[in-house]
């Protein structure tokens, strides 16, 4: 094509589809969670669905029904509704039959168009700076040519999102200084969630806001029970905390929650043949248990994104000065909705978006994980290398001489002595051991004996 002709073609209407917007709008209508993964309101073309799409979004920032009534409504406050096509519009968009997988597809047309019409901007306004160029100003035309290129490799990366948010420096300086301050008038507070042992908090200082933390175990250590011992522990401090159960169904969580609460035995609440003791103490932990703020919720069917997504709601509804711990147990038996080349992968995936998750929120998440026989986190070695602190319940050192096979598995068989080793701690001291006594009966760990270092 001539030059002539290439530019008459600049006259043709820019990428867009009318199918690809509403149909996006529609999925919003249809799953308002899948707004935490929709693309920003500036890869709108059309304006009336641009402002629909946004608000719709803010409903949904806001924790607000996001429906065709409440859409209208926001729209008609804002004297917006007849501008956009009126409240039938709007209706007709929320009605539109709607398949999920399509969520994606549509997201990805918005986007392609979007930087097409970014690059269509940057070579017109390249031709149009051509077109005025005067040999006595002080440009060049290789700096012409040089501004077009970089705005075109500028589009292909452009997604019409805001600019990343940041604080400035001074202002990151003079939070440091009012968190020292904070500290120097309490000396000695710990700056998380206590964890309910001494040496633990002393060692890490608590369980802090933003963070992952990774319980690691050989099968049927206890990782599990020690995260959920962490929990009860906030719960009692008024905390707001989730449980994610993977592996068991939420009344064997809570079975196990109230064995430990109340000191009842396990086998004896499996069988039916409680002390009236432990009766008596199930029945008054019952009632305080049922006021915490605590949820349950087995997860068997979830994938990390949706407990993600669950994460990010509830963390709207802290109040001042309460935190909130999260638990998804168990890493390993987590699935993602994330298309992952191999296991490894997978598994890598899923402790990301739980660390980013974390720190989005200021959530902190627990996450139990299985050992291998090497006493490496089991499937991928990012579990460690994502998690903020990575703890592993082992065998105490031994101090004595070496012993036989036989006396190892007899010893082995009655003893219930582990230490809680930190091999990462974020903000505390690291290769530390705390001596811990497993009692599994009650669900339970207690400090041992004299705390080593």
């Amino acid at each position: 094509m001539t030059t002539e002709e290439l530019l008459a073609t600049l006259n043709a209407p820019l990428p867009a589809s009318k199918e690809a917007e509403e149909g996006l709008i529609s999925c919003l209508f249809f799953n308002p969670n899948w707004c935490d993964e929709a693309p920003p309101a500036e890869q709108f073309y059309h304006p009336s669905r641009r402002t629909i799409y946004s608000f719709i979004l803010d409903q949904y920032s806001r924790g607000k029904p996001v429906d065709a009534a409440s859409v209208t409504h926001l729209l008609r406050q804002n004297g917006e509704l007849e501008s956009i096509g009126g409240p039938a519009y709007v209706t007709d968009l929320a009605c539109m039959p709607v398949i999920p997988s399509h969520f994606s597809y549509f997201s990805e047309i918005l986007k392609r168009n979007f930087q097409f019409r970014t690059m269509i901007h940057a070579c017109a306004s390249g031709i149009h700076a051509i077109r005025r160029f005067n040999e006595s100003e002080d440009v060049s035309a290789a700096d012409i040519l040089g501004g077009v290129q970089r705005a075109v490799n500028e589009a292909i990366v452009e997604d019409g999102s805001p600019d990343v948010e940041f604080r400035p420096l001074p202002d990151i300086i003079n939070a440091v200084v009012d968190q020292m301050e904070e500290r120097a008038r309490n000396p000695g507070r710990i700056p998380g969630i206590s964890t309910g042992f001494l040496k633990l908090d002393e060692y890490s200082g608590g369980l802090e806001d933003g963070t992952l933390t990774v319980i690691a175990a050989k099968p049927s250590e206890g990782k599990s029970a020690i995260c959920r011992q962490m929990v009860e522990n906030a719960c009692l401090n008024g905390h707001l905390c989730d449980i994610f159960t993977v592996e068991m169904t939420d009344v064997q969580e809570v079975t196990r929650l109230l064995c430990s609460q109340a000191g009842v035995d396990a086998q004896n609440m499996k069988l039916g043949m409680l002390t009236r003791g432990e009766q008596m103490s199930l029945s008054a932990k019952m009632g305080k248990v049922a006021q915490w703020n605590l949820r349950v919720i087995d997860s068997a069917n979830l994938t990390i994104e949706k407990i993600c997504r669950a994460v990010i709601k509830r963390s709207r509804q802290r109040k001042p000065g309460q935190k909130y711990i999260v638990v998804v147990d168990y890493i390993q038996i987590c699935s993602t909705a994330e298309n992952t080349a191999n296991r490894e992968r997978e598994v890598a995936h899923i402790t990301k978006t739980a660390k980013q998750c974390a720190k989005a929120t200021g959530a902190c998440f627990l996450m139990p994980s299985q050992l291998n026989d090497m006493n490496e986190a089991r499937e991928s070695r990012a579990i460690e290398q994502d998690a903020d602190n990575f703890w592993m319940i082992v065998e105490p050192e031994s101090k004595e001489a070496p012993k036989k096979a036989w006396q190892k598995k007899e010893e082995k068989e009655s003893n219930d002595d582990r230490d809680l080793f930190l091999k990462k701690t974020r903000n505390g001291q690291r290769r530390k051991r705390v001596p811990l006594k497993s009692n599994m009966r009650y669900f339970r760990f207690e400090p041992r004996g004299t705390e080593e270092s």
